[in-house]
């Protein structure tokens, strides 16, 4: 069972049992969910500290900057593979360019954003003065490449208007696509918890999934210890399916059971036409046999 089936798989028993208080959402018009951790194990929080990391590498300081970088390996999003990007002290992550924007929007679907973009935590934020891995000596943005998934840290950012927040946040990202955000347990945010967006987009009618924007919705409003998957569900499973008649038998692979349903077929799963062949005639073929003339040959 791969991670995002696994998942799924918690979230659907504890949602079962009517106990189901993890705040989903999705899909957008590509086909994204998000899921966090206010119920089950359905996105467990586990902090990656880059801190003290020799092998971590600082990113931007102060407001409105950019580090572009590259890693070791693709990152599918939204249909296309990535190896580049650019993360900026604002809170956000593009993909191919850059963007420097600390003015959050909500309404992500409706949005089309110049570059396939990951909000973590996007709004008008500052790495300067206060805050950083050391008390205003920083750094505050750290990533690492750790050949099996990539790890981009905000550490005790600063809100650019509010002196007393402090956030802490991170994006980490896997090569099968899944993305994971993380908000530290040392989260501040007693001058402005609620003007920030967090979610997913690229260009594309209907893309965009939003988790939170401006405070809302309540139940989204982040605390320390908060952990979000943004996910596609793994494709259906494919299969063998006998369809046609029994003057023309056919077989298909490689198609889904609902699929195979919509031509009248039978379906296997995981079958082909080479190595589960339908034996020359679709199974549910043979209940015709013997019928509508008295039972005799149906030819």
């Amino acid at each position: 069972m791969n991670r995002v089936t696994r998942i799924l798989a918690v979230l659907c028993i504890v949602c079962s049992a009517g106990t189901c208080s993890a705040n989903v959402g999705g899909p957008d018009a590509f086909g994204y969910h998000f899921v966090d951790n206010q119920g089950g194990d359905s996105a467990s929080f586990a902090w990656i500290e880059l801190c003290g990391d020799p092998n971590a590498i600082n990113g931007p300081t102060g407001r409105n900057n950019v580090s572009c970088f590259s890693w070791g390996w693709n990152f599918p999003f939204y249909g296309t593979d990535y190896t580049f990007g650019c993360f900026s002290t604002n809170g956000l992550m593009t993909m191919l360019g850059a963007n420097s924007s600390g003015v959050n929007v909500c309404g992500l679907s409706g949005v089309e954003p110049q570059w396939p973009t990951l909000y973590p935590y996007w709004d008008d934020l500052r790495a300067a003065s206060v805050g950083g891995c050391v008390e205003a000596v920083g750094p505050w943005l750290r990533y690492r490449d750790f050949g099996s998934y990539l790890v981009l840290e905000w550490k005790r950012i600063q809100h650019n208007v509010n002196s007393n927040d402090r956030y802490s946040f991170e994006a980490i990202l896997f090569p099968d696509g899944r993305i994971k955000f993380q908000y530290n347990t040392d989260w501040i945010a007693p001058d402005n918890p609620t003007s920030a967006t967090i979610g997913v987009d690229a260009p594309g009618a209907g893309n965009g999934l939003e988790y939170l924007c401006n405070g809302g919705p309540a139940s989204n409003q982040i605390t320390g210890g908060r952990a979000v998957w943004f996910y596609l569900p793994p494709p259906p499973p494919t299969g063998r399916c006998c369809y046609g008649t029994i003057c023309v038998p056919l077989c298909a692979d490689s198609i889904t059971s609902a699929d195979c349903a919509g031509l009248g077929g039978t379906w296997a799963e995981g079958a082909t036409c080479a190595n589960n062949p339908c034996g020359g005639v679709p199974s549910d073929a043979w209940s015709h046999v013997g019928k509508g003339n008295g039972g005799g040959s149906p030819l």
